[in-house]
């Protein structure tokens, strides 16, 4: 009687056992199916990618050149953007100096948040830059290394401004 028992809950066991592989088992079953209609589709996009291709006598190799092209491009077009935006920075930081100095003052602070405020590319925490400024004394040229170097490196938590 003892085997009958010990054997009845060893097959209570493995129907336990039997049942959640099977819910496993259709969870998998319904993922491949997905798997194998993302694959049709990607089969699919890759046949007409390669239908414009001929169309334009064209390799895949020559496409996906252009691609790499661009990405150089872009990389390079950002580079721009950025020295663009530091040639201004410096321009409004200087022009911000208007008794020539070389320092910023509280009335040329203002001057100057006033200006990177009008410019699209600077989001300001406008009482950090009066912190960074006053830490430097106002030297223009501290500032400026400040500035770049929080934009280059800075973490979110220094951030005074972000070039967006």
């Amino acid at each position: 009687m003892a085997n009958l028992l010990s054997l009845k809950h060893l097959i209570n066991l493995l129907r336990g056992k039997i049942s959640t592989i099977s819910i496993q088992n259709n969870k998998l079953s319904c993922e491949n199916k997905n798997l194998v209609m993302q694959s049709d589709g990607l089969m699919e996009a890759e046949g007409n990618l390669n239908d414009i291709l001929s169309q334009q006598n064209c390799t895949m190799n020559n496409f996906i050149g252009v691609i790499k092209e661009g990405k150089d491009l872009k990389k390079r077009m950002k580079r721009t953007m950025d020295l663009i935006m530091y040639q201004n920075l410096l321009g409004f930081v200087i022009d911000s100096d208007l008794n020539q100095n070389f320092k910023i003052d509280a009335m040329e602070i203002d001057l100057l948040i006033h200006r990177l405020d009008t410019f699209d590319y600077f989001n300001i925490d406008e009482k950090r830059l009066r912190e960074m400024i006053g830490h430097n004394e106002g030297d223009i040229y501290a500032t400026v290394a400040d500035i770049v170097d929080i934009i280059e490196n800075g973490e979110e938590e220094e951030v005074c401004f972000r070039y967006s």
